[in-house]
């Protein structure tokens, strides 16, 4: 088993067709649903029930250097947006991590929006433009970047009750 590695350099940022790049150096991009998959209920008595949740809405938050030139590209979605404010001006989004094995880590957003502008400071050194966007539907695959065994151990294992058997 050999060591696993991370490069950023091969993390794939993509919106509206766009290579996005120029990041921070503390956070590149989070991603994350708006509500929990099953959200869990137990009554009075004991009994615990759950619900699934199928809405898969969600956000990309993007740290950029200010001076990045993606920032335009940001700015220039949010400003097609509120000139157009109909829905029409919505795009893809997407994240790849190309560090990753198997199917891999991706991100993929669709009907998506640029929230507001970045809150704004300046001093001495470079500050941090952190977009936010908004997307209606996020599929996502999350994988590590070592093969492993254990992945296909566990998609053959049916039943918790098959496990310990």
């Amino acid at each position: 088993m050999g060591v696993a590695t991370y490069s950023p350099k091969k993390l794939v940022n993509s919106i509206a067709g766009v290579e996005i790049t120029g990041f921070s150096d503390s956070d590149i991009v989070t991603i994350s649903l708006d509500e929990a998959k099953f959200v869990k209920y137990t009554s009075v008595d004991g009994t615990t029930s759950r619900s699934h949740n199928v809405s898969d809405s969600g956000r990309f938050v993007y740290s950029l250097n200010q001076t990045s030139a993606a920032n335009q590209v940001f700015s220039g979605l949010l400003k097609n947006d509120l000139a157009n404010p109909d829905g029409s001006q919505t795009f893809g989004i997407g994240v790849r991590d190309e560090n990753t094995s198997g199917t891999g880590t991706y991100y993929l957003g669709t009907g998506s929006w640029v929230e507001g502008m970045p809150e704004s400071g300046y001093a001495k050194e470079i500050g941090v433009r952190e977009w936010v966007v908004e997307a209606s539907d996020i599929k996502w695959n999350i994988s590590g970047n070592e093969s492993s065994d254990i992945v296909g151990a566990a998609s053959t294992v049916a039943t918790v009750a098959d496990f310990f058997s």
